[in-house]
C-alpha cells in the first residue's frame, strides 16, 4: 500500500512538473504569431514604400478639404530620407495635389526615421520542408499543410512550388538593424493623416539610413621597464 501511495504521489508531482505555475512574479514571455516583414535591399524598394505610404496618406487626406501640401525635410537627411521625401513628392504630384515649396498656408507632412539596433545573431526561421520528383514536372512538397499546397497550385500553375515557396524568404540571417517609418499630415492644430510602419534593412547598408556605428578603438601601446636595484 505504501508502495503504490509512493508511485501516485511520484506521477503527480511529474505532472505538475510539467505544467507552468498558476502564480509568476512575471509575465511568461512568449513567441507573436508568425509574421513577415518586408527587407528593403534596394533603392525601388525606396518607391514601392513611397508609393504604399503615399496612397494611405492620401485616402486620409481625402477626409477633409483639399489644401496645398508642404514636405517637412530633416536638416541633414540621411540617403533614404531624402530619397522618400523626393518620391513622396512626385507621387503626390502625379495624384493630383499641389506640392508647395514653402510651409506658409499648406498641411505640413513630416518625415521621422527611426532607426533601432537589436542583437546580432537573431533567429531565423524559414519555411523548411522537402521536395521530391513525383513524375514530370510533378514535385511533392512535403511539411506543407494540404490547403497551402492548394493555393500555391493555384497563384503559381507549373512552377516550381518549392521554389516559390523559397523566394518569399530573404536570404542570409535576419538583420540586426530594422527602420520605422512614421509620415505625419497636421496643420498647427492637430493631426490630420499619420502612418506608421516597420521593416528590415540589410546590416551593410546602415549607412544609407544615417546610422553611423563608431570606430573601434585603437589598442594602446604600453612599455614595461623592469628597474634593477644594486646589492
Amino acid at each position: 500500500m505504501a508502495l503504490k501511495t509512493a508511485m501516485a504521489l511520484a506521477a503527480g508531482l511529474t505532472l505538475l512538473a510539467g505544467c507552468a505555475s498558476r502564480y509568476t512574479p512575471t509575465p511568461l514571455a512568449a513567441n507573436f504569431p508568425t509574421t513577415k516583414q518586408a527587407k528593403l535591399q534596394a533603392a525601388y524598394h525606396w518607391g514601392v514604400i513611397s508609393d504604399s505610404i503615399e496612397k494611405r496618406v492620401v485616402a486620409e487626406l481625402k477626409k477633409s478639404p483639399p489644401r496645398p501640401v508642404y514636405i517637412n525635410e530633416p536638416k541633414e537627411p540621411s540617403a533614404f530620407q531624402r530619397a522618400l521625401a523626393t518620391q513622396l513628392t512626385t507621387s503626390l504630384v502625379n495624384d493630383g495635389y499641389v506640392v508647395s515649396r514653402t510651409a506658409a498656408g499648406s498641411l505640413k507632412i513630416d518625415l521621422d526615421v527611426q532607426a533601432v539596433t537589436f542583437s546580432a545573431n537573431r533567429p531565423q526561421y524559414r519555411y523548411h520542408g522537402e521536395r521530391a520528383v513525383l513524375g514530370s514536372g510533378v514535385w511533392l512538397l512535403s511539411e506543407v499543410e494540404a490547403p497551402a499546397v492548394a493555393d500555391v497550385a493555384v497563384a503559381v500553375g507549373a512552377l516550381d512550388a518549392h521554389d516559390w515557396f523559397n523566394a518569399q524568404f530573404s536570404p542570409g540571417d535576419t538583420p540586426k538593424t530594422e527602420i520605422i517609418v512614421t509620415v505625419s499630415v497636421s496643420d498647427q492644430y492637430r493631426y490630420l493623416a499619420r502612418n506608421t510602419s516597420a521593416y528590415y534593412v540589410a546590416d551593410t547598408d546602415r549607412t544609407l539610413y544615417g546610422i553611423v556605428d563608431p570606430k573601434p578603438e585603437e589598442p594602446q601601446l604600453t612599455r614595461t621597464f623592469q628597474v634593477r636595484g644594486d646589492i
